[in-house]
């Protein structure tokens, strides 16, 4: 009997100090994964305890063979928590499995999986699904029905859960984003399709820039979710505007919320609108098709709505800067207003040299009440129906110098509610 008692005790004290069982659940939040390139990418988790974490990333799922990665040397140090990891020397476009290990414990309960991006500037097809407007721990069907479809990556264009509004501390902004990555369903999609991400006025905490608690939910945003390249990575409180590119294909993400005055004035502040000038650009010759991820809906009336159409005149100089430089090939993606919708570009004709006419696409919600307050559309839109789930999924065809894009806006049964394609010359 004493030897029995001896041996759980020393098991128990094992357990705690991270030696036994090696395949106990290590991780309490997590892991998931994003800042996908090539050849790299960043995964995020919570350990339960803060004993030293590795990631083993494995082109099988069995982990026959597998790479070994530390934490990164850049985790801020207010953030005790929060294990992140880089994954570097990838191959692209390849498929591989990961896990968490904390002390000598694997998660095998919480695998996750990542596909790497193609080369960049070479000519590739894929898929994504984006949308947005969740409300906070939800387990609703829709996020595995994104799932099913296998995407390269999900993109949420803002509110990503509606718990943060109001916040006022890192607490307030923690336990919001903890609340999603508790919930089942949305755990299992952010595990197996790498995140891509912004916010809007819901999960950044408040309609503009004056929020007391910018700090905390620059910080805490940071904290949750890796990146692409961001535009302003040294400053704690600059926009989460950021770019990344599968094969020729360069997607630009909007911070719409970090330097918005009120109505009338700025959705983006000067400096913060130079950046998308100047990636436009710079994409011109070099990438057929740009898509431009801004929260707020390009395609919205002046009044009653939270989107470009309350800041018109900045929409105007926008619209006409981009006909001056001869700028092609974009498209629009964004959530804000919580319905499916698209556009032929035939209502984009903002400003004073016939509108740059390119097309926008709307997705969602995911889960909340669906309004009517964008538009106007050429096709849609579709408001949800009670308890129905909205996104799209968006195939990529790069092939015979043309690139063709296909919107398909897709309910959590997977049932087809609107269809709408383009293509872009390239050469």
């Amino acid at each position: 009997m004493f030897r029995l008692r001896s041996l759980l005790f020393l098991s128990v004290i094992a357990l705690a100090a991270g030696i036994l069982p090696l395949n106990a659940q290590s991780v309490a939040a997590g892991p998931w994964s994003g800042g996908v390139t090539s050849d790299a990418a960043t995964v995020v988790a919570r350990p339960f305890s803060r004993l030293f974490a590795t990631l083993e990333v494995s082109t099988s799922s069995d982990f026959a063979k597998f790479l070994t990665f530390g934490e990164t040397s850049d985790r801020p140090g207010d953030q005790p928590d929060m294990s992140h990891f880089r994954a570097v020397g990838l191959k692209p476009s390849t498929r591989s499995s990961y896990r968490i290990r904390v002390g000598a414990q694997r998660d095998e309960q919480r695998t996750g999986r990542f596909t790497t991006l193609p080369w960049e500037e070479q000519a590739a097809s894929f898929r994504f699904a984006f949308s947005s407007g969740a409300n906070a721990g939800t387990d609703h069907g829709v996020y595995s029905e994104i799932k099913s479809g296998a995407p390269l990556f999900f993109t949420v264009t803002g509110n990503l859960h509606d718990a943060a509004f109001g916040a006022m501390d890192r607490d307030g902004f923690r336990a919001a984003y903890e609340s999603v990555l508790f919930s089942f369903t949305q755990a299992n999609l952010d595990r197996t399709v790498p995140l891509v991400s912004t916010w809007n006025a819901r999960d950044y905490g408040a309609a503009g820039s004056a929020v007391p608690a910018r700090a905390a939910a620059h910080a805490s945003f940071r904290e949750y979710f890796p990146f692409p390249t961001l535009a302003d990575p040294a400053t704690p409180e600059g926009t989460i505007n950021h770019r990344f590119t599968v094969g020729r294909v360069r997607f630009l993400g909007l911070d719409v919320r970090t330097e918005r005055g009120p109505a009338g004035t700025a959705l983006l502040g000067a400096r913060q609108l130079a950046w998308p000038k100047g990636e436009l650009l710079a994409a011109r010759e070099r990438y057929p098709l740009t898509p431009i991820i801004s929260p707020s809906a390009w395609l919205s009336p002046p009044a009653g709505h939270d989107g470009w159409g309350r800041y018109p005149a900045k929409r105007d100089a926008l619209s006409d800067w981009m006909v001056e430089h001869g700028i092609t090939g974009v498209c629009f993606l964004s959530g804000d207003g919580d319905v499916l919708a698209a556009d032929d570009g035939s209502n984009n004709r903002y400003g004073t040299r016939g509108g740059a006419g390119f097309p926008v696409f709307q997705a969602g919600p995911l889960d909340d009440n669906g309004t009517t307050g964008s538009g106007p559309w050429s096709h849609g839109p579709v408001v949800p129906q009670a308890g129905e789930g909205l996104f799209a999924v968006v195939d990529v065809l790069d092939a015979e110098g043309a690139v063709s894009v296909s919107f398909r806006g897709l309910n959590q049964h997977g049932h087809e509610k609107l269809v709408k394609s383009f293509w872009v010359p390239a050469p």
